[in-house]
């Protein structure tokens, strides 16, 4: 816990600034998210065991993160419109998710891990949802809503690549999660007009393989449309996410 409150602070240190005045008192806050496997950061190109024993190695890791809403401590719910990140771990700026709110006192925050079907059938769009960011099937006209690739030795493909493109909009079918995360112990978000309100979100990836159904490299090295099996790894991944730490 240490590590991490350190962490916290030197992100915040780099990405904090003024808090931005404007004629409806809004109010600065970030969600920072820091990927992790069983407590240690994640590294593209580093190897990890999963809860199977199955070593992979990482070479992309990217979600969406989006319809982000804040509880108030009287019970209120303010959602933060027209939010859409893209959190991509080959980048490092992508971790922080900026945005402003209304309100200053907070007991806990949710966010749909993918894009909701408005945005799925709203044609090209840019900034987060650009296409070319990788994470759109244009064959399919719907956004990927996580993505996991990696190499492992049990892998009987070309490379040794295992790839898990998570994606589905449409009834049944739909692979976007709505995550709520409650502070807890942690005490309420007290937003002050400093500008250093944050929120640090860790992700465990070792969840994507058994945070609610056991899916196993070696049962599964692929993943690339929607269906029954990216609901399960959608299921899965709902379960990545624990705040770990808030700064006012």
């Amino acid at each position: 816990m240490t590590r991490v409150i350190a962490l916290f602070v030197s992100i915040l240190l780099f990405a904090c600034g003024k808090k931005t005045e404007t004629a409806t008192s809004s109010y600065d806050l970030k969600l920072i998210f820091e990927n992790q496997v069983k407590g240690n950061p994640l590294a593209i190109g580093d190897g990890y065991t999963n809860d199977f024993g199955e070593q992979y190695t990482v070479t992309a890791f990217k979600y969406y993160v989006s319809n982000i809403e804040l509880t108030t401590i009287s019970g209120q719910t303010e959602k933060i419109s027209d939010t859409y990140f893209l959190v991509d771990q080959a980048e490092k700026t992508s971790m922080i998710c900026a945005f402003q709110t209304k309100q200053q006192q907070y007991k806990a925050v949710s966010f749909l891990l993918g894009v909701d079907s408005t945005r799925n059938v709203s044609g090209v769009q840019t900034g987060a949802l650009d296409p070319a960011k990788g994470m759109f099937w244009t064959w399919n006209s719907g956004y990927i809503m996580a993505k996991l690739e990696a190499t492992s030795r049990i892998a009987a493909t070309a490379g040794n690549r295992i790839t898990y493109h998570i994606g589905g909009f449409k009834t049944g079918e739909n692979a976007a999660r709505r995550i709520t995360l409650n502070f807890g112990t942690l005490g309420n978000l007290n937003i002050s007009t400093a500008g250093t309100a944050a929120i640090l979100v860790t992700t465990e990836l070792n969840k994507w393989f058994s945070g609610q159904h056991n899916l196993k490299i070696t049962d599964q090295f692929e993943v690339m449309s929607p269906g029954g099996i990216a609901m399960k790894y959608a299921d899965n991944y709902e379960r990545m996410f624990t705040v770990t730490a808030i700064r006012n």
